[in-house]
């Protein structure tokens, strides 16, 4: 009887310690570290984003925004973050209880504030052919697009695309798309050439000389195009007026 009495109470000492054991456990809760960047479409710094915190099973929060300011927060959900440099920042989230830790990252790429502009000269004169050397002004940009109307070459990707030839007098357009990694500008200038240089001119003799007998005084008519500076010559005759545009040529003895 003693015996049974004995089993009896170890048996029940050992269930005791079992649940008293069972109880003391540390139970495992799934943790996760998660969260979400509500910004604008245009990244263009400065930025300001918003986080959304997604983590769930943690009892603390530790975000490091790198670039950012406030640069770091032990909140739940940090606000606002505003990024003023441009360039990839990263965004790390720590998130733990008193078993598991858990750990995200996300990266935010930000890019330059951008202004398109560029400017163009012209060697020597503006009549065709003409050299034209383009600075190009623009500030923020990763990607350039060029297009010259009527010029050799007539497309370039660079960001100084150089000298480019324009053959033909008149209107070109030159034009400019640049991307900053978010957007785009674009900007068209119209470049104004003469055309090119042709000499000619036409005459006829003054009324009272219509009998084309000497002494004899022509007027001439310049028709000359993409001419800069000139020069008559007339052989056996007195030019009046030899580096005017358009004069009247003297007398003619014969």
């Amino acid at each position: 009887m003693k015996k049974n009495n004995m089993l009896s109470r170890v048996i029940r000492l050992v269930l005791l310690t079992c649940l008293v054991s069972s109880c003391l456990k540390e139970t495992a809760v799934p943790i996760e570290s998660a969260f979400a960047i509500e910004a604008s479409e245009d990244k263009t710094s400065p930025i300001t984003i918003q986080l959304k915190n997604e983590s769930y099973g943690a009892d603390e929060y530790e975000w490091a925004f790198e670039g950012g300011l406030p640069s770091s927060s032990t909140e739940r959900t940090p606000g606002k973050v505003v990024f003023t440099q441009a360039g990839e920042h990263k965004i790390t989230l720590r998130v733990w209880n008193a078993v598991e830790e858990r750990t995200s990252q996300q990266t935010i790429r930000v890019d330059s504030a951008m202004t398109i502009d560029f400017d163009f000269s012209i060697a020597l004169n503006d009549i065709a052919p003409g050299v034209v050397s383009i600075t190009n002004k623009s500030k923020g940009g990763s990607q350039y697009e060029w297009t010259f109307e009527g010029g050799i070459p007539s497309t370039s990707n660079q960001q100084h695309p150089g000298t480019i030839t324009f053959a033909d007098g008149g209107e070109h357009k030159i034009h400019l798309k640049v991307f900053n990694g978010s957007k785009y500008e674009e900007l068209t200038k119209i470049l104004t050439l003469q055309p090119p240089m042709q000499a000619d001119f036409s005459y006829a003799p003054l009324p009272v000389d219509q009998d084309w007998e000497a002494p004899l005084t022509l007027k001439t008519t310049n028709l000359t195009t993409g001419g800069l500076s000139y020069h008559w010559v007339c052989a056996g005759a007195n030019v009046l007026s030899p580096t005017s545009e358009t004069r009247r040529n003297g007398h003619l003895v014969g």
